[in-house]
C-alpha cells in the first residue's frame, strides 16, 4: 500500500558559526533574525530600511545590514537564507539559492514554530498551511514544559562526559538514560529543589557504574 510522502523532512541544524541571510526588514524579519542570532549565527539583512528594533540589533558584531534590495550575489558564503516575503523577492531569492546549494526557507523550506528549554527544542510545522496553528500547539506546548526540563538536561549534560568515561555497554546507556527519565528528578526541579536532583543522578549513576565494572571483571576473568 501506497503513503502520502509529508511534504517536509524535519532537521535541527547547528547555526553556531554559521553565516545566514534575511531577505527583508520589517516584523517577520525581525522574528527570523532573534531566532537566528540565538541560535548563534551570524546574520546579514538585506532591506531598504529596518523595524526600530531590528536598527538597534545593528549594533551586534553578529548583525550585518546591507541597505538596499536583494542581489544574487549577497548569497555567497551563506548556509542558510531566509526569505520573508516582505519584499517580493521569495522566488528569485529560492531560485538563486537552488543554484548554489543553499538552504532557503521562503518556498521550499518552512522553518516551524519552536519552544525551547535549554538543550531541549521542540519544533511544530503545518507544513506552511496553518501559521495560527502552529503557535496554538506552541503554547499548548510550552505550558507542559516548564523551567525543570532545562535544568534536567543541564544535569545529564555535566554528567556526560563522566558517563562516557565510564560505562562502555550501549544496553547499559539506554537503561541508565530510561531511569533518569522515570526517576523522580523533574519532580524535585520543578519543585526548585536542584540539589536532590543531582544527587538523584548521581546514586543513577553510581549504580550503572557499578554493574559496568562488573561486567567488565566478569569479561576479563573468561
Amino acid at each position: 500500500m501506497s503513503r502520502e510522502a509529508i511534504p517536509y523532512y524535519p532537521a535541527l541544524l547547528d547555526l553556531r558559526g554559521r553565516r545566514c541571510l534575511v531577505v527583508g526588514g520589517g516584523p517577520k524579519a525581525e522574528n527570523q533574525v532573534t531566532g537566528l542570532l540565538g541560535s548563534g549565527a551570524t546574520v546579514t539583512v538585506v532591506a531598504e530600511a529596518l523595524t526600530e528594533t531590528l536598527d538597534g540589533m545593528a549594533q551586534l558584531a553578529s548583525f550585518r545590514w546591507i541597505k538596499r534590495s536583494f542581489e544574487a550575489n549577497d548569497l555567497e558564503g551563506m548556509f542558510l537564507v531566509v526569505s520573508t516575503g516582505e519584499t517580493g523577492d521569495d522566488e528569485k531569492v529560492s531560485e538563486e539559492a537552488r543554484k548554489r546549494g543553499i538552504l532557503c526557507s521562503c518556498l521550499d523550506y518552512v522553518i516551524p514554530v519552536c519552544i525551547q528549554r535549554g538543550h531541549l527544542t521542540v519544533a511544530v510545522s503545518t507544513a506552511g498551511t496553518s501559521r495560527a496553528l502552529e503557535h496554538r500547539i506552541q503554547r499548548e506546548l510550552a505550558a507542559g514544559f516548564g523551567r525543570e526540563y532545562a535544568e534536567f538536561l543541564e544535569i545529564l549534560h555535566h554528567l556526560s562526559a563522566e558517563i562516557r568515561d565510564t560505562i562502555r555497554e550501549e544496553s547499559l546507556l539506554e537503561r541508565l538514560d530510561a531511569e533518569l527519565v522515570d526517576s523522580p528528578m523533574l519532580a524535585f526541579l520543578r519543585n526548585g529543589n536542584r540539589e536532590v536532583a543531582e544527587r538523584i543522578a548521581r546514586t543513577i549513576l553510581q549504580a550503572a557504574r557499578e554493574i559496568s565494572l562488573a561486567e567488565q571483571n566478569r569479561e576479563t576473568r573468561q
